[in-house]
This record gives C-alpha cells, structure tokens and sequence, in this order.
C-alpha cells in the first residue's frame, strides 16, 4: 500500500470499528436505542465526535440510525409513580432503523450471542446486555463481595478458616478481572 492511502484505510477502519460498537450495543439494548452518553461512553469518544459518527450513517443510505428526544429516565420513573415532574432537558437517543437492524444481525458478534444461554443468564443478573458493561459489573460486584465477606469473617470469627481461602481467592479473581477490564477497553 502507497504511504498516502494508509490515512483513509486507517480513518475508515476507525469508522467501521465505531460503526460495529454502535450497531452491537443498540442492538442489544432494550428497545433498540440508548442516550447519546452511554453510546459515546460505549464508543470511547467524547459525546461530539460520538454524535458526529453517527450523523453520517444517519443521513447517508443505508439509513441506519434515527435520532429522538424522550424524557429522562428518572422523569418517567416519577411519573410512575404518580409524581409529576418537567426535567428542563430532555435527553437525546440513538435508535436502530430496520436497516440498521438488518446491519445487526449480520454482525458476527450477534451470531456469538444469539442462542448464548450464558450471556442471556448473565445480562439479566446484571442489568446490562453490553458484553462489557457485565464483564465490568460482574468483576466489580465479585471485588466488593469478596472484600465484604473478608471484613465480616475477619470481625465475626476473628480468624483464619476455609472460607478465607475461597473469599481470597474471590477478591484476587475480582481485582484481576478489573484489570484485564481496564487493559482491554
């Protein structure tokens, strides 16, 4: 490849990278559409340049994201209640067009979890259907499990037993799991 092309490949990989991530977590994710934060957080961009990427799959054909506002989470949960409240900002969302749905089924990584029984146990203990957010939230609950359960054995029995092995074992596994976490994102 000439030394000039390599920009465009590498940019255009960017894109598509940014592009999978997207299509992946909307997909996923109840209703097929998530706040303009959590996809630029799922992205690892800031939440322009996340808004940017998307405006050009929205307007270009095939399109596949349609963009709306709706109230925030917690203005719907007091409406549930019976609590009237008027947040003076609405939130902006991200949504998967048929097209784009089309576009997330031919994902491999959807393939991967399709029929996973796993990740559907797993993503319904944790709240979560981004493959990474239960990673994080799995490592982080086992982490502070682990320390919990070590601080009550140490102050209730005062010493060392069988269960302080496995609890150790569990804070080390937890803390280590959150730094491959963090490696990897």
């Amino acid at each position: 490849m000439p030394p000039g092309m390599l920009a465009p490949a590498i940019s255009s990989f960017t894109l598509a990278s940014a592009l999978s991530q997207v299509l992946f977590a909307l997909g996923t994710s109840k209703g097929n559409s998530l706040p303009l934060p959590e996809l630029a957080r799922i992205m690892g961009l800031s939440e322009q340049r996340a808004e940017s990427y998307l405006e050009v799959f929205m307007k270009s054909e095939p399109r596949l994201f349609r963009r709306f506002t709706d109230y925030p989470w917690w203005s719907k949960a007091l409406r549930r209640i019976g609590i009237n409240s008027k947040p003076k900002r609405l939130v902006v969302y991200y949504g998967l067009t048929q097209d784009g749905l089309q576009h997330f089924y031919r994902l491999p990584a959807y393939s991967r979890v399709r029929r996973s029984r796993t990740y559907k146990f797993l993503s319904s203990i944790v709240f979560t259907s981004n493959p990474k957010g239960i990673v994080r939230r799995l490592s982080l609950g086992l982490a502070t499990l682990g320390v919990t359960l070590a601080l009550l054995e140490t102050t209730l029995w005062g010493g060392f037993s069988i269960l302080s092995t496995g609890v150790g074992l569990a804070v080390i596994f937890g803390v280590f799991s959150l730094m491959l976490y963090k490696l990897s994102v």
